[in-house]
C-alpha cells in the first residue's frame, strides 16, 4: 500500500495493486471507501440501499442490454451480402453467448431492415433450427393477407404443410425493400410455435403496388428449437440486415 505523491488524501485513501482492475468503490457504514471488484460482462450496478454495500445484478431476462420487462434485447444480428442464407445459430450481441434461442425468454421478435432478393418476384422464408440443423420437412403452415389502395388480398396454406414460412413476396427493383418485424412465441415450449408479423414491401418489377402485410403462421413441432434460418425461395439475399431480440421477462 502507497500514497499518491504529491496530493492530500483521506486515512483511507490509497493505492494497492491488490485490488482488481475495473473495481469501484463505494463508502460502507464506517464511512471508510471499500472496491466493489467487476462483475460479469453485461452485469449492472445495483444499489441495495442506504446502509448496504452495492452489488452487481443480471438484467431481467438474461444479460447484455435489457432489464425492465418486455424491453428487447439484442441476441443476435447479420447483414447480408449475397448470402445464400442467415442463419441465427449462436448469439453474437455484447454479453450474449449460446444458442440464439434459450429458456432465458419465451418471447423473441425479429426485424427485417431494407432486405433486398438477387431475383425479382421470390419469397423470402424462414425456417426453425433444431441442434444446428435447419428443418425442411413439412411442419410449416402460413397465411399472408396484405392489403393496398385497391382492397385487401391473401395467399398462403394453413391446411396443408409447407416446407418453410414464407415471410412475403420481394422485389428487388432499385430502391424498394423489405422491413418488418416477426414474433416468435413459446420457441422452447413442448407444442406447436406460433409466430405472427407486419411487414412492408412490393411484390415485383411487373407489380407496382406498395404492400402492407399481415403473417400467421405456426411450426407444427412441439420439439424445442434452438435458432432460425432465412432464406429466399430461389437466389441469394443481396443486401439487408435481419436482428433477433429477447423480450425480457
Amino acid at each position: 500500500m502507497t500514497g499518491i505523491k504529491g496530493r492530500r488524501w483521506g486515512a483511507n485513501v490509497y493505492v494497492d495493486t491488490a485490488i482488481a482492475v475495473g473495481s469501484l468503490f463505494y463508502v460502507d457504514s464506517n464511512h471508510v471507501l471499500q472496491p466493489l471488484a467487476p462483475g460479469t460482462s453485461g452485469d449492472f450496478l445495483k444499489t441495495n440501499g442506504t446502509g448496504a454495500a452495492p452489488s452487481w445484478g443480471t438484467p431481467s431476462g438474461g444479460g447484455g442490454g435489457g432489464g425492465a420487462s418486455g424491453a428487447l434485447v439484442l441476441l443476435e444480428s447479420h447483414t447480408a451480402s449475397s448470402s445464400a442464407s442467415l442463419n441465427f445459430t449462436t448469439r453474437n450481441a455484447t454479453g450474449q453467448s449460446g444458442n440464439t434461442i434459450q429458456a432465458d425468454y419465451d418471447d423473441y421478435i425479429v426485424k427485417f431492415l431494407d432486405v433486398v432478393p438477387a431475383s425479382d418476384g421470390v419469397n423470402l422464408l424462414t425456417r426453425a433450427i433444431l441442434s444446428g440443423t435447419p428443418d425442411s420437412s413439412s411442419k410449416y403452415l402460413w397465411a399472408l393477407t396484405y392489403g393496398v389502395a385497391s382492397g385487401i388480398g391473401g395467399a398462403g396454406n394453413d391446411t396443408v404443410a409447407q416446407t418453410a414460412i414464407s415471410v412475403g413476396t420481394i422485389t428487388n427493383t432499385a430502391n424498394f425493400t423489405f422491413s418488418g418485424s416477426m414474433e416468435l412465441f413459446g420457441p422452447r415450449n413442448s407444442v406447436h410455435k406460433s409466430v405472427t408479423g407486419h411487414f412492408r414491401h412490393r411484390f415485383s418489377a411487373g407489380d407496382a403496388r406498395r404492400i402492407g402485410t399481415t403473417l400467421h403462421a405456426s411450426y407444427e413441432n412441439a420439439t424445442a428449437i434452438d435458432g432460425l434460418q432465412f432464406l429466399m425461395s430461389s437466389g441469394n439475399i443481396a443486401s439487408g440486415t435481419i436482428r433477433v431480440y429477447g423480450v425480457a421477462k
